[in-house]
């Protein structure tokens, strides 16, 4: 009984899935989209060297930023049109002794008092970013 419940729930994920690609794409080529289109601005994009992350691209060449969703068209957004923006980053920094590595090269170098120098200094703070992001405003 539970297959048969499940096998039912996958058949209906998959036709919902099919009647949102199929809505998608009629409503692309209404809009007068297609794929040789997204084609030609991702080269155009390419050749003007622009940056990417993920699914925006920033072309500094022509001053316009593009997004890019899954079965969508390219959204085009000016530089002009951009009110603010905000760097959110969330990161932790960690400091890191190695304590037991330099006591041990100290010892080799200067003996016990090289030991005990090396053991009680040094070390590095290290900084691992959970989150980068950069929010920003249009108009």
């Amino acid at each position: 009984m539970g297959i048969v419940i499940v096998l039912i729930f996958g058949i209906l994920a998959a036709v919902f899935i099919w009647s949102v690609l199929r809505k998608n794409r009629i409503e692309a080529e209404e809009a007068g989209h297609s794929k040789d289109e997204a084609k030609i601005i991702k080269k155009h994009l390419s050749d003007d060297g622009a940056k990417h992350i993920q699914n925006v691209y920033v072309d500094f060449k022509d001053q316009n930023i593009y997004r890019k969703e899954l079965l969508t068209p390219f959204e085009k957004v000016p530089f002009s049109d951009v009110i603010s923006y905000q760097i959110v980053s969330d990161a932790d920094t960690k400091h890191k002794h190695h304590g037991i590595t330099r006591a041990i090269v100290g010892s080799a170098l200067a003996g016990g008092v090289g030991a005990v120098v090396g053991a009680i200094t040094g070390g590095k703070d290290i900084t691992k970013f959970n989150k980068l992001a950069i929010l920003i405003n249009i108009s």
